[in-house]
């Protein structure tokens, strides 16, 4: 499935870029796993994320982005045991536009995802990691700022979700980014 989606988004990315309205960009920024820390004796759920995304703008008001996530690392002590949960994935989204003036505009963004948690833990000579793959909704909110009529500023705050590894429910992965957007 993931070879399927990875083409899918190539496929997807090369022909976006031959058409009008194309775009591709990129941001990095505060991924925070929302992840309950007690019982712990450290622990830490932030970590940088990056993403890199191709997107088609239909009108001023719609377009549609196929995006790759990697949301860094949470980690957390217990007892000399150390855990550390990794997030990434793929996933397509709509982004509805309102643009405020020329240069300025605010966007709503609806996806669907298709993540994988990976959790490894380490204790003396111990070693031992299980992952999930799960496929779930996210959705955003942004602003976009026109640095040139082909270069965006883009800023935005997004909430993922994720299936914990070993059945221990779903969790959270909000990321707050920066980023630039080329239009073609």
């Amino acid at each position: 499935m993931k070879k399927i989606l990875l083409a899918s988004l190539l496929i997807a990315a090369s022909t976006a870029a031959m058409a009008e309205g194309a775009y591709i960009g990129g941001s990095i920024g505060s991924a925070r796993a929302n992840l309950d820390c007690s019982g712990t004796t450290s622990c830490s759920n932030n970590g940088t994320g990056v993403k890199g995304l191709v997107g088609y703008s239909f009108n001023d008001m719609f377009s549609v982005e196929g995006t790759y996530y990697d949301l860094g690392k949470a980690s957390a002590s217990i007892s000399g045991a150390n855990l550390d949960l990794k997030t990434s994935g793929f996933g397509v989204r709509g982004l509805f536009s309102v643009p405020f003036n020329k240069d300025f505009s605010g966007f709503a963004s609806l996806g669907i995802n298709r993540m994988k948690s990976k959790a490894s833990v380490t204790s003396g000579t111990f070693a031992g990691s299980t992952d999930a793959t799960s496929t779930k909704p996210s959705f955003g909110l942004g602003v976009d700022y026109a640095l040139s009529p082909v270069l965006k500023l883009r800023g935005e705050y997004e909430t993922v979700r994720v299936d914990a590894p070993a059945s221990s429910g779903n969790y959270d992965e909000r990321f707050l980014s920066i980023g630039l957007k080329y239009q073609f």
